[in-house]
């Protein structure tokens, strides 16, 4: 079974955990219908999960236990990408595998044939998040 990982401000030391965060909810109780029961992966962004299974589900938050915590091992080498500016979503794309892969920082640069120079950082952002929870 796959567990679903979401990374957010979690105080992964407790033994019970809430999560209030509306998009994570609706992320749970309408698109992957999770129930009580059902396990999920929660991560603090700092390195460290956790295993959480789900106690109570409802439309303002949900409650769950710990099963176990992970600390995760920081990798050997660190990955920094220097990325030229592409055209369309190519860009996207591009940094939405290389985080995929396990780069762990992107560089735009804007090199002599770039011909677009502006990137919507808010849209950036929202996708390296959704990569990094594959």
């Amino acid at each position: 079974m796959k567990l679903h990982r979401f990374i957010g401000e979690y105080d992964l030391s407790k033994k019970h955990i809430e999560i209030t965060d509306p998009k994570i909810i609706k992320q749970i109780r309408a698109v992957l219908r999770l129930e009580k029961g059902d396990k999920v992966l929660l991560s603090n962004g700092k390195g460290k999960e956790a295993e959480v299974v789900l106690d109570s589900i409802s439309g303002d938050k949900i409650m769950g236990t710990v099963n176990q915590t992970v600390v995760s091992n920081e990798m050997k080498r660190k990955v920094h990408l220097y990325l030229a500016i592409l055209k369309k979503e190519n860009f996207e794309l591009a940094v939405q595998k290389a985080v995929e892969v396990g780069v762990m920082k992107i560089t735009p640069i804007i090199t002599e044939r770039t011909i677009k120079t502006g990137l919507n950082i808010p849209r950036l952002e929202k996708i390296i998040l959704e990569a990094s929870e594959q």
